[in-house]
């Protein structure tokens, strides 16, 4: 995965900073993800929901998904975060020692990318998984660069997002 973020126009002369999907792509995405259970969140020994550079989410099905962020600056100090996704089909440890989040009874309903849309720019900040009881996992882009944060099912943890949490909209990622 890149440590910096493509850049691509839109239809409306925007320019696109995406998420960077692995494993899976955004018209896979609904075969390989809803209806699975999520059954926990590891994130390192070190790290807090509220800032984190790596996440691991592990599936029922023994598939994970590593979900990290990556920045770039667009002009003159002006830095945006976007997400970065992959999806490993079986699970892998990760070089650190993970604290794990049991989450339980999480069968996914819908992914949804979090998108900000800017004077010049639309920025896909965020991934939202919403269980089919309505709870929510969701990741935003942080407010230092390259980390994210993290609300979890239960609603613990403190986010620290880059962008006001009301000016992304969501996004079906199907």
């Amino acid at each position: 995965m890149k440590s910096f973020t493509t850049r691509r126009m839109t239809s409306q002369g925007r320019v696109l900073l995406p998420m960077q999907l692995e494993g899976l792509s955004r018209s896979t995405a609904g075969e390989l993800l809803i209806n699975q259970a999520i059954t926990e969140l590891g994130i390192p020994a070190s790290h807090a929901p509220g800032r984190s550079w790596f996440a691991q989410i592990t599936l029922a099905c023994g598939s994970t998904v590593e979900i990290t962020a990556s920045s770039i600056e667009v002009e003159s100090w002006q830095e945006y975060g976007t997400l970065n996704a992959e999806f490993l089909p079986f699970a892998e440890s990760p070089n650190v020692p993970l604290n794990q989040h049991p989450i339980s009874a999480f069968i996914i309903d819908r992914v949804d990318v979090l998108v900000a849309e800017e004077a010049n720019y639309q920025v896909e900040g965020g991934l939202i998984f919403t269980a089919t009881d309505g709870r929510e996992l969701a990741f935003v882009a942080g407010d230092i660069p390259g980390a994210f944060s993290i609300k979890l099912p239960d609603g613990a943890g403190e986010l620290y997002p880059q962008l006001e949490w009301e000016r992304y909209q969501r996004c079906p990622i199907v």
